[in-house]
C-alpha cells in the first residue's frame, strides 16, 4: 500500500523507519526484558499510526484502481473475508 503514497511520502517515511526500528529491537531479543518493553511500547505506538494516520491517508489518495490491484495482490493471504489462509511455516502449526 505504500507505493499509493510513494516512498517520498513522510508517512511513509515514518511508517518504515519504525518498521526498522521494531526489526532492530527484535533482533536484539537477547536483552529480553528491557526490549520485551521497548517492543510493546514501539509496536503499541506504531500499530496506532499506521490505523489511525497511514491508512486514512492512503484511503484518502486512493483511487478506485489502486484498491483493487491492493486487493488483488493480497487475495492469495486469505481465503475469505477476514480469514487467514494456513501459512506453511512450522510457527504457526
Amino acid at each position: 500500500m505504500f507505493p499509493i503514497l510513494g516512498v517520498e511520502h513522510e508517512l511513509v517515511k515514518r511508517a518504515l523507519t519504525e518498521h526498522r526500528r521494531l526489526k532492530r529491537l527484535f533482533q536484539g531479543i537477547n536483552q529480553e526484558n528491557k526490549n520485551l518493553g521497548l517492543i510493546e511500547e514501539e509496536l503499541e505506538s506504531h500499530i496506532r499510526f499506521e490505523e489511525r494516520v497511514l491508512f486514512n491517508e492512503i484511503q484518502r489518495v486512493a483511487s478506485p484502481v489502486q484498491f483493487e490491484e491492493v486487493m488483488a495482490k493480497h487475495a492469495d493471504h486469505t481465503s475469505g473475508v477476514g480469514k487467514v489462509k494456513e501459512w506453511e511455516d512450522e510457527f504457526w502449526s
